[in-house]
Order: structure tokens, then sequence, then C-alpha cells
């Protein structure tokens, strides 16, 4: 996302970027999904906590994660550029 901006899918790509992700690094899934936020700062304090909110009021954000059919999730963070992303991924 720092490099190629907050998107879902990456330049020059028809694919999600999550898909091609969890394919390259071998997970086996029939489903997944994506939540990605971006906040500017410092400090990035409540950066998750104001993602959550965001999502959670999004109805297709919510679904990701409420879904039955998702059991498990991977959370990571970035800085750079006084912008932190967050980016939440999900499979079953």
């Amino acid at each position: 996302m720092v490099s190629d901006g907050l998107t879902h899918v990456r330049p020059g790509s028809r694919v999600m970027a999550i898909a091609e992700l969890l394919q390259q690094n071998r997970v086996a899934y029939s489903w997944d999904g994506e939540n990605i936020y971006w906040a500017g700062g410092p400090p990035f304090d409540d950066a998750v906590s104001a993602a959550e909110a965001w999502w959670m009021a999004s109805p297709e954000h919510r679904d990701n994660i409420l879904g039955a059919h998702f059991r498990q999730v991977g959370i990571g963070t970035a800085i750079d550029g006084g912008k932190i992303y967050v980016a939440a991924v999900f499979t079953d």
C-alpha cells in the first residue's frame, strides 16, 4: 500500500491484491476479504481503533469483520511519509 497507494488492486493488475498475495504465499483458502485504512499523523496512538470504527460503520467492511465464513484474520500496519496504513486480511 505504501508504494502502490491505498487500493485493493495493484496498478497494472486486474486481480485483487489480496488474492495475489495469498496465492504467492501458498495460503489455502476458499473465501478472502480485505479491509484497508490510512490516517495522517503522527501521533498514531489511536489509528487501529479509528480503523476499526470506520470499518464497523461501513456495511461491506463490517461484513468482513463479522462474516461467519471467515475464521482467520491477519492485521498489519506500516508507517510511511507521515501516514499510517492498516490492513486486515480475512480467510476461512
